[in-house]
């Protein structure tokens, strides 16, 4: 899940009036943010290497330090910290600490497989991305649709004003994102556009997943905090 990992970030961020955005989406996607940074210094290993021959069903991801059961206590506590010191606030790091478990949580409803720690160890979750990823799509676009309209409720609520190009941008972003996994959830780009088999360092899977996973949450920080900083303005 990535769409529905950052929609929960944007409605956890309505209930402080601190500048949490940044912190929140960053929380809310830890897991897979520490899975890049695990599997380029080789703690873990995900196959296959090139993103075009990726799909969700095939994509084999060792998450055991990020993901598994056990290691999820310790990074909600080092969140709550990281909240607790660097905002003086209890419930930032509450929500910070939360953010890291609903992803977990939400992916072993509709992800990849998981354990309780390491591959040897009982595991956890349906693992639904490898047996039926347009069902997990689905499901993320559900969760994800729901997140938004709380989101844009609550705003209207607050008398958040927001121009039709800034929500069209917010949601468009979701949108693609969801359109794109459902793309490449039994098929690899490599496939469906009958492009041959192509070697090379720039199409390594995990920076290419990183510049996506960051480059949707800079794209989601500039146009939520635009309007919010306009509003406060006024």
């Amino acid at each position: 899940m990535l769409a529905g990992h950052y929609a929960t970030a944007l409605v956890a961020n309505q209930h402080t009036d601190k500048k949490t955005l940044f912190f929140f989406l960053v929380a809310s996607m830890l897991p897979d943010l520490l899975w890049h940074i695990f599997t380029l210094v080789g703690l873990e290993q995900t196959t296959p290497r090139n993103i075009l021959e990726m799909t969700l069903q095939n994509l084999s991801p060792d998450m055991r330090y990020d993901h598994d059961l056990l290691p999820t206590i310790v990074w909600i506590v080092f969140l709550y910290g990281v909240g607790r010191l660097g905002f003086k606030s209890d419930k930032i790091g509450l929500i910070a600490a939360f953010l890291f478990l609903a992803h977990n949580l939400a992916d072993y409803a509709g992800g990849y497989p998981h354990n309780i720690f390491g591959p040897d160890s009982p595991s956890v979750g349906f693992a639904a991305y490898k047996t039926v990823p347009l069902l997990a799509v689905a499901y993320e676009a559900v969760f994800t649709a729901i997140l938004l309209f709380f989101f844009f409720r609550t705003e209207r609520r607050r008398g958040v004003a927001r121009k039709p190009g800034n929500m069209a941008a917010i949601i468009g972003i979701f949108v693609f994102n969801i359109v794109f996994m459902a793309s490449a959830a039994e098929t690899s780009w490599r496939e469906r556009l009958g492009l041959p088999e192509i070697e090379s360092v720039l199409l390594s899977t995990i920076p290419n997943l990183m510049l996506i996973y960051w480059g949707m949450l800079l794209y989601l920080y500039y146009f939520v905090q635009r309007v919010d900083a306009s509003s406060a303005k006024n």
